[in-house]
């Protein structure tokens, strides 16, 4: 692990990403175990100054979390153990995807927030006023034309996080968002999606998530 700090760009790349191999072949043992000594040195990597490695320390966190549980009756101590981690985590998987110019290391940076998200679980409440603004500043982007695909994928990354998110909070915490997500998501099937396209399993996920959130407060909002 000393190595992640080595002055060679592609030591430190290699380094990051066998740890992200072995958060994949050992879990969750090497979570519940190592958290501690795992997850700095990951943070530290985000920071790298080459996209591409940081990029690689996004992937990392996305496995490490999203390998953490080892079925539903480990949930709750897994989100237990973690929750130390959750808000720094977060708040610099925001920083990346709110600062970085490069597409790429944004769309890893959501895909990692997903993950800590469904991990974390009811520690992620008290951050859904920072991190929903965040996504739906990207929901609300014009797609990027000279890459629609990487543009479409990263709107896709933010309906994850967001409905996982309200999955997550219930109506009582999301109430201020879920109009907004619904009418979003409505707007969406309301263009007909191919079975093909990229967007419509994320837009049905997301509805899933958002009736799990509003219960059967609004069943209208929710209504497909």
């Amino acid at each position: 692990i000393s190595l992640a700090n080595d002055e060679n760009k592609v030591v430190r790349y290699a380094v990051i990403q066998c740890l992200s191999q072995m958060c994949s072949d050992f879990a969750p043992q090497i979570q519940m175990k190592h958290h501690a000594m795992i997850v700095p040195v990951l943070l530290q990597a985000l920071n790298d100054p080459i996209p591409r490695n940081c990029a690689m320390a996004a992937g990392a966190l996305n496995s490490f979390f999203d390998e953490a549980e080892d079925g539903e009756d480990d949930e709750e101590h897994t989100a237990k153990v973690l929750a130390p981690y959750v808000s720094t985590v977060c708040e610099a998987l925001a920083g990346h995807i709110n600062n970085t110019p490069y597409i790429f290391v944004r769309s890893t940076a959501l895909a990692a927030m997903s993950s800590v998200i469904a991990t974390g679980k009811f520690s992620l409440i008290p951050l859904i006023h920072h991190l929903v603004p965040i996504f739906q500043t990207i929901l609300a982007a014009p797609e990027d034309q000279s890459d629609v695909q990487a543009s479409r994928m990263l709107k896709c990354r933010a309906i994850e996080c967001t409905t996982l998110l309200a999955g997550v909070a219930k109506i009582d915490n999301f109430q201020e968002y879920a109009h907004s997500v619904c009418q979003f998501l409505s707007g969406l099937l309301a263009e007909n999606l191919p079975t093909d396209d990229m967007r419509l399993p994320y837009v049905l996920r997301g509805w899933t998530n958002m009736v799990d959130c509003m219960g059967a407060q609004d069943r209208k909002s929710t209504r497909l």
